[in-house]
This record gives C-alpha cells, structure tokens and sequence, in this order.
C-alpha cells in the first residue's frame, strides 16, 4: 500500500491543474469542439502524460528536496519506470483512436519530455536549450494539439494566441526554479533560474508575463473580443498583487524564495487562469 501511495504521490496528478490554462485556453479559441474528443484529450494530458512526465523526472533525478507539488518526495523506484511507460502507451493508443497524427503529436511531446529530464540528452543541463524547449512544447506546441485534437483545427488567421502561451510558460518556468538552485546544481543542472539568478528570476518572468499579456490584447482586439481582454486583467489581479508582493519581499530577503511561497504563487496563478479561460469555454458555447 505505501508503494502505491508513493507512486501515486511522484505521479504528481494536482500538479496537472497548474499546466491545465493552455489546454482550457485553446478550447476556448475554437468554434464547435467536439466534445468527445475535448474530454479524451484532457483525460490523455492531464491524467496520463504529464503525470507520466513528472513521474519520469522523479525516477531518474532520484529527488531528496522539494520538488513541484510534493514537499518530501519518497523514494522512486524501477516499477516508478513501468508505471510512466504504462501510462505513454495509454495516452498513444487513446489518441490513436482519434487520429494517427494525434498520437505522433503525443509522441513528440513525450519524446521531449525524456530528453529533458534522460541522463544521456539532460536538456536540464542547458539552461536557455531547456527553457526554450518548454516554453515552445508546454505552450504553443500544447495549444496547438489541442485545437488539431478536439477535431476543430482551422488555418490560424493570427498566431498571437499561441504565442502568448509561449509566453505564459515562459513567465511560469522560471519561478518553479526559483527554491531548487542547491538541489539542481546537485544534480549537475543549470537552468535558467540559476543563470539569471533570483533578482533575475523575477525580472524575466515579469518580462514574459508583459509579452503574454500584450499578445493576448492583440489576439482578443483582431477578434473583436476586447471585453475578454479586460476579464483577463480582472481576474489576473490577485496574481499580479501577490507577484509584486513576493519579488519585492524576496529581493529584500532571498530566504523568502522557497517552496512555500513558489507553491502559493503556482497556485494563485492556476487558479485565476483556470476560472478565467473555464469562462470564456462558456461564453464560446454561448455563441
């Protein structure tokens, strides 16, 4: 039983919810999505595949300190393994039985995913290499699976949507790095957190949450969806206050930049975005 428990624990399943906006985002961006195919998709990404990816990375970095979602984290073990490749095969069958090209798409994601976290390619052990790549794959590359695999991808008229995603996770990257700079460089890791520093951290999320909210006005004004955009500013207020609050207090005293206060601002910000891009899905079916 402690061993499912375990398992079930390093599959970190709640931590899903945190990468849940884009998927939410891009459902919402499209007209008539098959509902059927919206449901296994989500059940594919959020149930199979990142889990299976965190799982992954708990497997091979063997994690003795905090790691996203999971304070203490136990011991991984081999069937930890099986278990994310369990879960790949699922999420590719599944997919396939939407369509082939749906599963390659899966498989790509899931390709990557090793490669960032495998101790041949370790993409972890290149900072701007390893911040790029999850920019792109956590944010347009999802988004635009997404729309392809709810059955309802046209020709993209502007691509400011998919670029302030992009963006979105470029903002969010950075800050889960911002309480493991000891425990990366144990593992040999540099990322983009520790070359930039935690004054640094700070400024380039705030940086790239700014792109992502003036893409996001630039998809919402050539939709003619200003009011979306102002919902938007609405409710990503109490993201931005705590933000503000936290890099200042943390500039101040570094010891702030830990795992509770990482945690809290993940939190806040799935939350606000999760509402957020959940209403526009049902302002989308009111149309």
């Amino acid at each position: 039983m402690n061993t499912f428990r375990n398992h079930l624990v390093l599959l970190r399943l709640p931590f899903s919810l945190l990468l849940m906006p884009i998927f939410l985002f891009a459902v919402s961006q499209t007209k008539n999505p098959d509902f059927v195919k919206t449901m296994l998709l989500f059940l594919v990404i959020h149930v199979l595949v990142y889990p299976s990816s965190n799982a992954y990375n708990s497997y091979i970095d063997q994690d003795e300190s905090s790691i996203g979602g999971v304070e203490n984290p136990p011991k991984a073990t081999k069937d930890l393994y099986y278990i994310t490749l369990l879960l790949d095969f699922l999420a590719l069958g599944i997919c396939a039985f939407i369509s082939i090209n749906l599963s390659l798409l899966i498989l790509g994601y899931v390709l990557v995913s090793r490669a960032y976290s495998s101790k041949t390619i370790r993409l972890k052990k290149h900072a701007i290499t390893s911040y790029l790549v999850v920019m792109v794959f956590q944010g347009a590359y999802v988004f635009l699976l997404t729309q392809y695999g709810i059955g309802a991808f046209k020709p993209i008229t502007n691509g400011f949507a998919w670029q302030a995603c992009t963006f979105i996770i470029g903002g969010i990257y950075p800050i889960t790095q911002i309480y493991q700079h000891q425990s990366d460089a144990k593992n040999g890791d540099y990322t983009i957190s520790m070359k930039v520093g935690i004054k640094g951290t700070f400024k380039l999320s705030l940086i790239m949450f700014l792109i992502a909210g003036l893409l996001l006005f630039l998809h919402f004004y050539y939709t003619e969806n200003l009011l979306h955009f102002f919902l938007f500013l609405l409710f990503l207020s109490p993201v931005a206050a705590y933000f503000s609050w936290w890099m200042k207090t943390t500039i101040k005293a570094p010891e702030f930049a830990n795992y509770k206060f990482t945690m809290l601002m993940s939190i806040i910000s799935a939350i606000c975005m999760n509402l957020y891009f959940g209403l526009l899905i049902y302002l989308n079916l009111l149309q």
